[in-house]
């Protein structure tokens, strides 16, 4: 199957980001919508999607960029379009191509920031005004699916042990927790700094309370990897759901 559309035909209709599918029912929508809420900086605008929805409700321009990829990768692509103008519609930022960086990041439209991630068929965005945020990035895992062989290419040492430390909480899975702080993070840095941060270049500091299912983390580089100004002020925020791990990273 390819997508075609006029190139400069916009979508018939918009997105109903939060619409129930054969693939999603409206309660791991509005679970992710919460875990994801609950992560995203303030002013900040979040729109979710299921992979199901339809691609005649993007543009043509945005099509061409998953054109050859395989049909997973080409729902995801369009799932999480229709997240992303959702959350931008919210700031009244008016409805255009969404388009891919040379980095794969996408390009948001002038005045705007954001993130897209994808997990088990669902899509979700965050996105705010450069006015509030110079850069956000969001992530969504699985609960525990990162495995044990990966962890020392995810973490140092260090690292290990103090996720090895931190309490011990029903639904939290810490390895996921820490790859996803870093992946949010990246996702925040990478259209400001235009460098790429390997996983051991990325320090993970999590705050967490033993009574609750989501607190606070900090990351830094080593040797000064980024460029940015290191007064800048950032923000992460972790949280676990029955079978989804969110982060969120920003920037201000």
């Amino acid at each position: 199957m390819t997508f075609r559309l006029p190139s400069t035909q916009a979508p018939v209709a918009p997105p109903v980001a939060s619409a129930p599918s054969q693939t999603a029912s409206m309660e791991p929508i509005s679970a992710l919508h919460r875990l994801v809420t609950s992560v995203a900086p303030e002013r900040a605008a979040v729109g979710i999607a299921s992979e199901s929805v339809e691609s005649d409700l993007v543009y043509a321009e945005e099509l061409a960029f998953v054109e050859k990829a395989v049909p997973a990768r080409r729902r995801e692509f369009v799932g999480g379009r229709a997240a992303a103008r959702h959350a931008l519609a919210q700031l009244g930022c008016p409805r255009s191509p969404i388009l891919v960086g040379e980095g794969r990041e996408p390009c948001w439209p002038r005045g705007y920031v954001g993130s897209i991630s994808h997990c088990e068929k669902l899509c979700c965005a965050v996105t705010a005004n450069v006015a509030d945020w110079m850069g956000v990035g969001i992530d969504v895992e699985v609960t525990g699916g990162v495995s044990p062989e990966l962890y020392s290419i995810l973490f140092s040492q260090e690292e290990l042990e103090h996720i090895s430390k931190l309490p011990n909480i029903s639904g939290v899975h810490w390895p996921t927790i820490g790859f996803s702080a870093k992946e949010s993070f990246y996702k925040c840095y990478f259209p400001l700094i235009r460098e790429r941060i390997d996983f051991l270049d990325a320090v993970l500091h999590i705050e967490a309370n033993s009574a609750q299912s989501s607190g606070s983390f900090q990351v830094y580089t080593r040797n000064g990897l980024t460029r940015l100004d290191p007064e800048l002020r950032s923000t992460g925020r972790w949280a676990a759901g029955i079978e989804l791990s969110v982060t969120a990273y920003s920037v201000q």
